[in-house]
């Protein structure tokens, strides 16, 4: 295959991965953005697509940005799987000095996100030929894309609650894991699916939005790890793919930083807002409808 110049390959990484960052922590589906941006890229500037393998690696720029932002959290609920095990073996040693002291997150929630994530594995996995082989058809995303903000749309419309993550049962658990491994499909976003699953499940929407990103966690790294088993045997990496690469996960994680920044400070995700995330996520998909369909 033809290798592109450098500077084409840098900047395809650089524009894929600031898209991948900001689109990932809104509920507008990061994958079918990059789907849809490839395309484009491809028809208007002749630069080379990515395969469905890459728009996974870019994911964990976006893993690090939110891991800056949820890093209490992320050590608060290790405490509490800690804390948990131990009382599950009839221990006691996990007493703190200040009687008081709780988790935030719950005790049980550590277990209940196993759950989740294991229902997610399971059916991602089940799902990941469809996946790669819709990543290549932008006419199939745009119709998901539909859907995925019609979804937003009917949720910032109708739902309400305000259920913590440590109020959650097995069942809320097992909805939002189904909705997280779903996700999977480009042109359906896994924050945008798990918010929306646990907005219906009454959470309250920053409750909601921060467990999305506890549970995205385990998420990209496994997908990411098993993207990365598979795709690298095969194939030999020069040096300018592997800088552009890293090029395309730096800019991944200053998009998602400053996104997640925007998002927290304007409460973007507030119910009523979820709205507009709809509407513009229905209104991309019908555009990118329309760009295949007439320019092929």
């Amino acid at each position: 295959m033809e290798q592109e110049a450098p500077i084409t390959e840098f900047l395809g990484k650089l524009i894929l991965g600031l898209i991948q960052g900001v689109a990932e922590v809104f509920p507008i589906s990061s994958s079918g953005h990059l789907a849809m941006t490839r395309r484009i890229l491809q028809d208007i500037l002749g630069l080379r697509g990515i395969p469905f393998e890459v728009a996974v690696f870019l994911h964990f720029g976006t893993f690090v940005a939110i891991l800056l932002f949820y890093q209490k959290d992320v050590v608060s609920l290790w405490h509490s799987a800690i804390t948990s095990l131990l009382k599950t073996v009839g221990q006691s040693l996990m007493r703190t000095q200040n009687p008081s002291t709780t988790h935030e997150l719950g005790e049980k929630t550590p277990f209940f996100l196993l759950i989740s994530l294991f229902l997610t594995g399971i059916l991602g996995l089940g799902l990941r030929a469809i996946a790669e082989q819709w990543f290549e058809n932008p006419l199939i995303i745009g119709g998901l894309l539909v859907l995925n903000g019609l979804l937003v749309y009917l949720t910032g419309q109708f739902s309400s609650g305000n259920r913590r993550i440590r109020d959650l049962g097995v069942r809320d658990y097992v909805i939002i894991g189904l909705a997280q491994g779903l996700a999977v499909i480009p042109g359906l976003s896994r924050l945008g699916f798990t918010l929306c699953a646990g907005l219906w499940r009454k959470m309250e929407w920053f409750e909601a939005l921060k467990l999305s990103f506890l549970l995205s966690f385990p998420t990209v790294v496994a997908a990411g790890f098993l993207e990365l088993v598979e795709y690298l045997p095969d194939r030999s990496l020069t040096a300018v793919e592997v800088m552009s690469m890293a090029i395309g996960v730096l800019a991944a994680t200053v998009g998602g930083y400053l996104a997640i920044r925007v998002l927290l400070e304007q409460s973007l995700h507030a119910r009523k807002r979820l709205i507009s995330f709809g509407i513009y996520c229905m209104a991309l998909g019908l555009f990118c409808s329309a760009y295949v369909a007439f320019l092929g």
